[in-house]
């Protein structure tokens, strides 16, 4: 996937978003101020906790994180300031650490902003339902990727 083609709808995030856990369960925060793009259009939204992402139209339903198991999430911006998250494959752990296997993200959206990933290790007890179980639960290794547009390889 090139992503210079993604750039001509200029849709992107011009601040790092900080990215992290929400205070309550199944929520993530914004804790920056940003300022992103729409269509090229400038837009704003304030630092937010507590954030309950919603599923992009079309993409499919949260599915439970088996254990043992690396999955990216993908964490976009609407023009109205809606936060949404898509799942990306899950993975066994042992595959991306051995190399052979790369951990995946979703597909980009269109009229969204990418605000950046976070990406979930589970342990060899834990699942993970995104929405639903906290991100600061125990069980589990939470790394939160501040990116402002998609990169070209997985990471």
């Amino acid at each position: 996937m090139q992503n210079l083609a993604l750039i001509s709808g200029g849709n992107l995030c011009l601040a790092s978003a900080g990215l992290a856990a929400g205070t309550n369960a199944g929520t993530i925060q914004l804790g920056n101020n940003i300022t992103y793009l729409i269509d090229g259009e400038f837009k704003a939204k304030s630092a937010t906790n507590n954030i309950a992402p919603l599923i992009p139209s079309g993409a499919s339903a949260f599915k439970t994180q088996a254990i043992n198991s690396t999955a990216l999430y993908s964490v976009y911006i609407d023009g109205a300031g809606a936060v949404y998250v898509k799942q990306g494959d899950s993975l066994l752990s042992a595959d991306i650490a051995s190399g052979s296997a790369r951990s995946q993200f979703a597909a980009p959206e269109r009229s969204m902003a990418l605000l950046g990933f976070i990406k979930v290790v589970t342990n060899g007890s834990t699942t993970y339902i995104p929405g639903t179980t906290s991100l600061g639960a125990g069980g589990l290794t939470v790394t939160y990727l501040q990116y402002g547009m998609h990169p070209v390889t997985p990471l």
